[in-house]
């Protein structure tokens, strides 16, 4: 700065106006403040595809009132951007690069520029671009999408691996879905980022591009207590999505069928704070959607009247035989019970209650678990209920590890941790060579059982301290020796690791497809569910039960198709979360659930009315309740191909028609006034039913093929588990397939015998 020019700063305290210098008047004014630099960016990425979406977020939630402009080009060129609302003043901000080179992204609020403005990310190109990638659900079938670019053909002798979060590397198949459109198929078991590499040569020395999918379970996002709310007061409940891994959290809150406005505050990476003011005295349903997956169903916030009534202390999980203590004062001393229950069967827990103040109406409750089951503690307070508090109790004592033996520099180890019965939890692992702590590997999970590897790389003492919820096991830390490799054996080694990868492969995944209507299944409709592979063999039975939000067993039908699938049919009388689950025969705890499915209240009313599962080839409709004219309706393949549909419009209500010509998995999305909402159908071959259980004193139908029973003198004999020949009906039918039917009256296995042409089977 030259001696003629100064820098005058300068810091407003107030705000007037004047008029040839004299004041106007003396009433104060309000201005808005704000801070540009609490303004934060996201996952914004340093480089991406050409013709791949690339996403980024923006948070102001703490900076202030204001605008905010985003610009992004290349060449001084700008091209289009999408941003999306996620709640509140948090923004995902989509484009797609169309071009290689340096894209900059320009981020102003209130017209001045971010600190860091402009951000850079580097464009590269490749012969082909890949959907579906950027987030995974754990231990599901994942599947990625390739597509040519145009007027190139895409090479289908590349080679993928994917490398897992552990270290893990996993080959990639790549599979031809149509003409230039291909897909790759993995079952992640690990939460994080996964690499998905692609190499020109088999030799995988010369890398083309890679992408980053991440992988998140939705079961372990942490939700803080769901006290009562009163009407027209500020409601406030966290999330904690550390354990999930990382993702797009999103909300919606309802009350009487109507949305709430709400305020998300991403109060650091993980951790989320929802705050919104309910309207009316009807309950909240809380949904929340994780990378857009809902599985953790619809969460419900009751509603209380007066905000004067008792204060609980935090609850912390328990341990199986160790009391659990905590205190509630009352506002006013009005009658106040308690009731503690076992939360999967409802057995009453027994506890003590000791008055610490009768001044400040001021109470202990102590009980002492005896099973590794969650509890459920409700608290009364002027004959009311007022409160529910959900604790996890956990026994240390159940966690079984198995022997480990000393090792070898270089060669992995492999250890099992049996969690079975110890309730729910955290597994932690740790494992030190006396210089660093090695990485563990999560080999496979196989209902609650965890092999765990590591590799050896410096010989001597190793110690392994395995903890439950923070508690160390019987035996730990366990130490081991670790000798030093002699001349190794290669080969044997990677025959071993093909053994491994082979086992894995075997363990498989099956999921279930839920049916009925696209916004659910209500109180008194048939409820249905279908595996989308086999889990026996044809005509052998398959052992479940189902039960209802109380943990209830209900009756249920089993019924399996030609083609090996089961479909799960049952009535619901409870509107909540059904559970399908099946046991371990090891053990008569911790029984393993197959599927989840949330019924909903009979007086339900949907807005949209259509089936969830459909086969090819046959002509849908789907009836929206709606008077909006500009409803926008897409539905779209899972390669993101829009498919064809013909609307019909009166004044209050549209109707949508549409046939699908191959099996796959379709997203039918309708936008209303900006509130998009997007729901599953999956079109899966019509296969005939084969086999019919309906438990006891129900009907039981098995169908033979004709093929398979060639005589016309056909005779059918029918045993309970006790071998006592029971009444059946046995006749064909049209087809000339061989039908059986009989009402079993004994749980057990039931045999049939045949008689043809003087050759009896069975």
């Amino acid at each position: 700065m030259d001696s003629s020019r100064y820098d005058v700063s300068y810091t407003p305290n107030c705000v007037e106006v004047y008029r040839d210098s004299n004041p106007i008047d003396t009433n104060s004014y309000i201005a808005r403040a704000y801070d540009v630099n609490k303004v934060v960016i996201y996952d914004f990425p340093s480089s991406a595809m050409v013709d791949s979406p690339t996403y980024f977020i923006i948070d102001a939630t703490d900076s202030g009132s204001g605008n905010l402009e985003i610009a992004i080009s290349i060449n001084e060129k700008n091209i289009p951007n999408y941003v999306q609302n996620e709640g509140g003043a948090r923004f995902r901000v989509k484009f797609i690069p169309d071009q290689i080179g340096t894209y900059y992204v320009h981020i102003k609020f209130n017209g001045i520029d971010l600190y860091g403005t402009p951000f850079k990310c580097d464009v590269f190109s490749s012969d082909f671009t890949i959907e579906n990638y950027e987030y995974a659900p754990i231990n599901k079938r994942t599947l990625f999408l390739i597509k040519s670019k145009l007027n190139s053909m895409f090479n289908s002798n590349i080679h993928i691996n994917i490398l897992t979060p552990s270290g893990n590397c996993i080959e990639g198949k790549i599979e031809e879905k149509s003409l230039n459109i291909y897909a790759i198929r993995f079952i992640p078991n690990e939460i994080g980022d996964h690499q998905i590499i692609f190499y020109s040569d088999k030799e995988k020395k010369h890398i083309i591009t890679k992408y980053t999918c991440q992988v998140y379970d939705v079961t372990k996002i942490h939700i803080s207590d769901l006290l009562p709310a009163i009407p027209h007061q500020l409601y406030k409940f966290t999330i904690n999505t550390i354990d999930a891994g990382n993702g797009h959290l999103s909300v919606k809150i309802k009350q009487n069928a109507n949305r709430i406005t709400y305020d998300q505050t991403r109060m650091d990476t993980h951790n989320y704070e929802i705050a919104f003011i309910p309207e009316t005295f009807d309950e909240c349903i809380v949904t929340i959607l994780f990378n857009g997956d809902n599985s953790l169903g619809p969460l419900t916030i009751p509603i209380k009247s007066d905000s004067k009534q008792i204060h609980v202390s935090p609850i912390s999980p328990g341990i199986v035989n160790q009391p659990i203590v905590f205190t509630v004062d009352l506002d006013e001393a009005k009658s106040f019970s308690v009731l503690i229950t076992e939360s999967h069967g409802g057995r009453m827990v027994p506890h003590t209650m000791t008055t610490l103040s009768s001044e400040r109406n001021r109470y202990q409750i102590k009980f002492t678990p005896n099973v590794a089951r969650q509890h459920t503690i409700l608290i009364n307070y002027d004959e009311q209920p007022a409160f529910t508090y959900h604790v996890d109790v956990f026994d240390i004592n159940k966690i079984r590890v198995s022997s480990i033996e000393d090792g070898t520099v270089g060669v992995p180890l492999v250890f099992t941790v049996d969690t079975h019965g110890a309730g729910e939890g955290h597994l932690e692992v740790t494992i030190s060579d006396g210089r660093r702590t090695l990485p563990a590997e999560l080999k496979s999970i196989q209902a609650r059982k965890f092999d765990i590897g590591f590799l050896p790389e410096i010989h001597g003492k190793h110690s392994i301290t395995i903890a439950f919820n923070g508690i160390p096991v019987d035996g730990s830390p366990f130490e081991i020796y670790i000798r030093d490799s002699p001349t190794s054996d290669k080969e044997s080694i990677q025959e071993d690791e093909d053994e491994d990868e082979e086992e894995e492969e075997d363990i498989g995944d099956h999921e279930f497809l839920i049916g009925g209507q696209l916004e659910g299944t209500k109180v008194g409709e048939l409820a249905w569910l279908i595996c989308d592979s086999a889990l026996s063999d044809i005509y052998e039975d398959f052992d479940l039960f189902v039960t209802d939000p109380d943990q209830t067993i209900i009756k249920h039908t089993r019924i399996q198709d030609s083609g090996g699938r089961w479909r799960v049919e049952f009535e619901p009388m409870k509107y909540g979360i059904h559970q399908i689950q099946t046991s371990d025969n090891s053990t008569d705890d911790s029984p393993i659930i197959l599927a989840s499915m949330d019924i909903l209240p009979a007086n339900y009313r949907r807005i949209i009315e259509g089936e969830r599962i459909i086969h090819p080839n046959v002509l849908n409709f789907i009836t929206v309740n709606s008077n909006n004219d500009n409803l926008k309706i897409r539905l779209r393949r899972s390669n993101g191909d829009e498919v064809s549909i013909e609307t019909q419009r009166d004044s209050l209500q549209w109707k949508i028609y549409f046939t699908l010509t191959a099996t796959d998995y379709y997203q039918f999305s309708i936008d209303d006034n900006n509130d998009e909402q997007i729901f599953d159908i999956h079109c899966v071959v019509e296969e005939t039913d084969i086999f019919r259980n309906g438990g006891i004193e129900d009907i039981t139908r098995l169908i033979v093929d004709h093929s398979k029973i060639n005589g016309s003198d056909v005779n059918v004999i029918v045993k309970d588990p006790l071998a006592h020949t029971i009444p059946a009906a046995f006749y064909r039918n049209l087809s000339r397939d061989l039908i059986i039917e009989y009402v079993p009256t004994k749980l057990g296995k039931f045999q049939y015998f045949i008689w043809y042409e003087g050759n009896g089977h069975h």
